[in-house]
C-alpha cells in the first residue's frame, strides 16, 4: 500500500489506478487460463500485488466530491466491498465449468472445456 501511495504522489493518482486495474485484469485472465497449481498461485499473487491501489482510491474520494456528499461516499465504500465479497463467489460458483453445467450454451466450445475457470 505504501508503494502505491508513494507512486501516486510521484506520477499521479489516475495512472496508478489505471495500472492497478490493468494488472488485476491481467492476473484475472492469467487465473482463468492457468493449467497448473503454481500458475494459479502466481496469478493470485499478482492480483494481490496490484490490489494496493485501494488506498489511492480512498485518498482520491475527497477530491472528487463535496464535503456534503463525503459521508455518503464513505458509506458506499464498505457497501461495494461487501457486495463484491458476497456476490462474487455466488456468480463464480454459477459460472464454474460452464461446458458441464450449461451444455446447451457452452457445450460446443472447446475453449470452455479446456479452461473451466475462465468465466
Amino acid at each position: 500500500v505504501f508503494f502505491w501511495g508513494r507512486l501516486s504522489d510521484r506520477i499521479g493518482r489516475k495512472p496508478v489506478i489505471l495500472l492497478g486495474l490493468a494488472g488485476m485484469s491481467v492476473s484475472s485472465l492469467w487465473f482463468g487460463l492457468s493449467k497448473s497449481f503454481a500458475s494459479f498461485i502466481l496469478s493470485r499473487c499478482l492480483c494481490g500485488v496490484m490490489n494496493g491501489n485501494a488506498g489511492v482510491i480512498k485518498s482520491m474520494l475527497p477530491e472528487l466530491t463535496t464535503t456534503e456528499n463525503l459521508p455518503v461516499i464513505w458509506g458506499c465504500m464498505p457497501l461495494s466491498w461487501t457486495l463484491g465479497a458476497t456476490l462474487g463467489p455466488i456468480v463464480g460458483g454459477y459460472l464454474f465449468r460452464p461446458a458441464v453445467q450449461y451444455p446447451r450454451i457452452f457445450g460446443d466450445f472447446q475453449f470452455f472445456k479446456t479452461y473451466p475457470y475462465f468465466l
